[in-house]
């Protein structure tokens, strides 16, 4: 099983939990990429994994950072990175200021 962590403020619909991360784990079909596994998650559960996932654009929301086993992905790269049963997801609210 893949394992997806979410950080604050996003794992908020999904544990009542307010500090430190949320993890889930997910199994992967063979061939399923990022973007389509988000896909799936979103058809099984919409309430809460569309609060993460665009469905129309195959895209994570603005603006949520996702990486792959420590590796920053790209909105664009969701589609064409594929996942396996060890693979780490991590989303993260991205936050800015001075």
């Amino acid at each position: 099983m893949a394992e997806i962590e979410l950080y604050p403020p996003l794992s908020y619909g999904f544990t009542e939990k307010r500090a430190g991360t949320w993890t889930v784990g997910v199994p992967v079909r063979e061939g399923e990429s990022v973007a389509s596994l988000f896909t799936r998650l979103y058809a099984e559960e919409p309430g809460k994994w569309g609060k993460l996932f665009d469905l129309k654009t195959g895209r994570m929301k603005q603006p949520i950072q996702t990486s792959l086993n420590g590796k920053p992905l790209s909105p664009s790269a969701l589609e064409s990175t594929f996942v396996t049963d060890t693979d780490r997801i991590v989303c993260k609210f991205l936050i800015g200021g001075g």
